[in-house]
């Protein structure tokens, strides 16, 4: 178990309640600050070209309270290709986060904790990359951070 295992998780019931519109949006907003507030941006040029051209379509699905994300064929077949070639470290963790925005036809409470998921990992990786105890990862002010905001965004998307 992982601290993103023990303080989001077990909130499955309060993302079951969330429209997918808004489930979406939580997603994209996690990857946005996550990428964002990276203490290491990715360097794999491919993989961040990849990404934010996702959450280019992603971001315009939201503005449009889409509860999905209809992304061009070209761009979801280019997937596997980029992950491929994901060898830094967190990477290929958080492209399957960015996936997940689009291969649901109505994003879902498990689509969304995969996403949260991933970004965490990305984060925890870069930090500590093999953590052995949640403890470990508590000393971490990243993984701190990381369960922090996605909690405001939960606690923000469910009226708290």
């Amino acid at each position: 178990m992982n601290l993103w295992e023990r303080d989001i998780f077990p909130r499955h019931d309060e993302l079951d309640q969330l429209t997918a519109p808004t489930r979406l949006r939580i997603a994209v907003e996690a990857i946005d600050w996550t990428l964002r507030t990276s203490t290491t941006p990715i360097r794999y040029q491919a993989a961040a070209d990849w990404i934010e051209e996702v959450m280019t379509e992603a971001r315009a699905a939201v503005a449009e309270q889409a509860g999905h994300v209809d992304l061009s064929e070209d761009l979801a077949e280019q997937f596997d290709e980029v992950d491929e070639d994901a060898d830094e470290t967190g990477v290929s963790q958080l492209l399957m986060g960015v996936a997940n925005v689009y291969e649901f036809d109505s994003f879902t409470s498990k689509a969304l904790e995969g996403t949260l998921f991933a970004c965490y990992v990305f984060s925890q990786q870069r930090e500590v990359p093999e953590p052995e105890t949640i403890e470990e990862e508590e000393a971490v002010a990243r993984c701190r951070e990381v369960i922090a905001h996605q909690q405001r965004l939960i606690e923000t998307a469910a009226g708290w």
